[in-house]
């Protein structure tokens, strides 16, 4: 007993530079390991058409290259529709800085006018003037601009990612054959480690799905909303909303602010049509986030706060912003897998609410 108590911490001070040397082998290795979790995930995704169309007679082969021209025309549709709407917003940058002028301009006369305040004076032509300059319309699209020189790189992960989804789909029955031989030897009865395994992946699976087509039909609704309200960018708003709606609470939020921001600096004349276009956008994110995903989710997600947050931090070091992405789905599915595990279900204890 004694031996025991004192291995306890050693362990736990093992344990903490092997997780920070993982999370560093992590980064180190992000150009391979991003597309591997997206490809593990995918194949979770799509596996029910798999086994649907082996199902319908079609051979595995032919089923796996059917997902892959999917997958990867649905990505090279999308990718090149917001090349092309990033282009034109490049394209028409004059346009923008011109109204962000006549903006700052109508603040300043408001300011000395009725508030007998001078911003050119004490704000802008001082050192607070800075932040005019990180913020304006010119410096934002260098930004992007200069983000679009990864474009190919995108094809070139997008790839990698559908390499290994094809590699992934072809071998499925032979990973779950060598999981369950690996249960087995970890002395769990086969059929128990067959129900076990079956029970983690249907779960996941439901979680995935729900958590997409949520994320799709909310995307498409602000796609819809910004093309009927006349807000430029709309398939980036739509996007944008589809990728952070995987981030619960915080997502949302972020993804309402950027549109609402534009429709105020788009519609500075009509400040009316600019508030109807703010409040649309929080009610497209409000009925997504706070109605339509607790009825269908239910308890599925079911993850702490406090664990979101901290996931978002460390895989956002780790991966940067598709970490950030990818960290809800990926300590979900963890989640879902410990909470299946009679060793380790406390720690899903500790990572649920």
């Amino acid at each position: 007993m004694g031996q025991e108590s004192e291995s306890h911490p050693s362990n736990v001070y093992l344990a903490i530079p092997a997780i920070l040397g993982i999370g560093f082998m992590l980064h180190i290795a992000q150009s391979f390991m991003v597309p591997f979790v997206v490809a593990v995930l995918l194949a979770i995704l799509f596996a029910p058409f798999q086994v649907f169309l082996r199902r319908k007679g079609v051979p595995s082969v032919l089923g796996s290259l059917i997902i892959f021209v999917i997958i990867f025309s649905v990505f090279t549709i999308l990718g090149f529709c917001l090349y092309g709407s990033i282009r034109s917003v490049l394209a028409n940058s004059n346009k923008y800085a011109e109204k962000f002028n006549f903006i700052l301009v109508q603040i300043a006369d408001f300011a000395k006018t009725r508030l007998d305040y001078d911003l050119e004076k004490h704000i802008w032509n001082s050192e607070n003037g800075q932040i005019l300059t990180f913020i304006s319309p010119e410096s934002v699209f260098e930004t992007i601009e200069a983000s679009l020189g990864s474009f190919v790189g995108f094809f070139s992960n997008l790839l990698t990612m559908l390499l290994f989804l094809m590699f992934m789909l072809l071998s499925r029955e032979t990973l779950k054959r060598k999981i369950y031989e690996f249960l087995n030897s970890q002395r769990v009865e086969d059929q128990a480690g067959r129900l076990m395994l079956n029970s983690i992946v249907e779960q996941i699976q439901d979680y995935l799905w729900l958590k997409s087509l949520i994320s799709i039909s909310t995307g498409f609704s602000v796609w819809l909303a910004a093309i009927i309200l006349g807000l430029d960018f709309a398939i980036v708003w739509g996007f944008l909303a589809f990728l952070l709606n995987f981030i619960p609470s915080i997502g949302p939020i972020l993804a309402a602010i950027p549109p609402i921001l534009l429709a105020v600096f788009q519609y500075f004349d009509y400040l009316g049509w600019a508030l109807l276009i703010a409040i649309v956008m929080v009610l497209i994110q409000f009925i997504s986030g706070n109605i339509v995903e607790p009825k269908l989710m239910g308890d599925r997600l079911n993850l702490n706060i406090l664990v979101v947050l901290l996931c978002l931090f460390v895989w956002g070091m780790i991966w940067g912003f598709v970490g950030m992405i990818l960290s809800v789905p990926l300590t979900a599915s963890l989640n879902i897998i410990f909470n299946n595990s009679r060793r380790y279900r406390h720690i899903s204890i500790l990572l649920s609410n």
